[in-house]
């Protein structure tokens, strides 16, 4: 991972995969399975940077980061 600095504090999905070095597919698929938490502006997925650290730590605790209203 690089410094958390040189990325914004909210992230796009493109950004989150750069960012772990994943695909973005890889992304909105541990959003789908509610492991990184997330919110939407209309129907764009965005992420905080610091949120994004804290899944990481819970990714392999099998429960779910949040629950849904």
């Amino acid at each position: 991972m690089l410094d958390p600095k040189e990325y914004p504090e909210i992230l796009t999905v493109d950004e989150a995969a750069e960012y772990l070095k994943v695909s973005p597919g890889m992304i909105r698929k541990l959003v789908n399975e509610e492991r990184i938490a997330y919110f939407r502006i209309g129907s764009r997925i965005r992420i905080l940077r610091d949120d994004l650290v804290k899944s990481l730590r819970c990714l392999s605790n099998t429960e779910k980061i949040f629950e849904k209203n």
